[in-house]
């Protein structure tokens, strides 16, 4: 990977739920303009890991840094308005909003005077929105609503965006749409952290790659080094996804 700065830094994280461990010293690093692909099999961790990192979870030791600053202490509104954004497995938008009004919200602690910008690259990334823009959220279809998603976590202007699943029942043809997105935002300078089932989708976008098995790092290394093909047959279990 080419030299950029680490805008996201999680080091020796463990984590879990009352006495149960799921997360054992996990370190992870999404740098400025790139993607951090997370794969692990079901149960392996990794939402875990993202609401550790978003603080929706304690953690019982470790460190997590945004731009070399300790965020490990942190609750979660605080890591979202330093710049942690998460766009959650299926889609979650307010459906009795229109479009308008969603991006409005995710952008709720911008000044008045930068919304129309933020709205506008908004409607850049994803033209379909500003074609809806005054029709409800519930009323779009599935990949539209994931664009929306999309879309208003980044109106605040976020450091690093944690995506979890955004194909998820999706048609192919969207999923490809989004990840061009992607392919976008690295162009802008976004840190992501990306957790995806579509192996193969997801490396033809990541510079690096991070897969964990029963909550412990198995893989950190260059998206170039990594075989699909064996880290779906090693780790994985993922069906393959070059015909979608």
């Amino acid at each position: 990977m080419l030299e950029r700065n680490p805008v996201l830094k999680v080091t020796d994280l463990s984590a879990g739920y009352g006495d149960i461990g799921v997360l054992f010293d996990v370190s992870l690093t999404a740098w400025e303009g790139s993607v951090t692909a997370l794969f692990g099999s079901n149960g392996a961790g990794k939402t875990t890991l993202m609401s550790a990192i978003t603080g929706l979870i304690r953690t019982s030791t470790g460190r997590i840094e945004l731009n070399d600053a300790d965020i490990s202490d942190k609750s979660a509104h605080a890591r979202s308005t330093a710049g942690v954004a998460l766009v959650q497995e299926n889609k979650r938008v307010f459906r009795k909003r229109t479009v308008h009004e969603n991006l409005i919200l995710g952008g709720y602690r911008l000044k008045r005077s930068e919304r129309p910008t933020s709205l506008e690259a908004a409607y850049e990334r994803f033209p379909i929105l500003r074609d809806k823009s005054n029709a409800k959220a519930g009323s779009l279809s599935g990949g539209q609503q994931q664009m929306l998603a999309i879309a208003q976590a980044l109106m605040p202007g976020p450091k690093v965006l944690l995506l979890d699943e955004p194909s998820a029942g999706l048609a192919p043809i969207i999923v490809n749409e989004l990840l061009q997105s992607i392919v976008r935002m690295k162009a802008e300078g976004m840190a992501v952290v990306l957790v995806e089932q579509l192996v193969g989708k997801a490396l033809s976008v990541a510079d690096h790659v991070v897969a964990l098995q029963h909550g412990r790092v198995v893989i950190d290394a260059d998206a170039a080094e990594v075989d699909d093909e064996k880290l779906r047959a090693a780790y994985l279990g993922a069906r393959d996804d070059s015909a979608v």
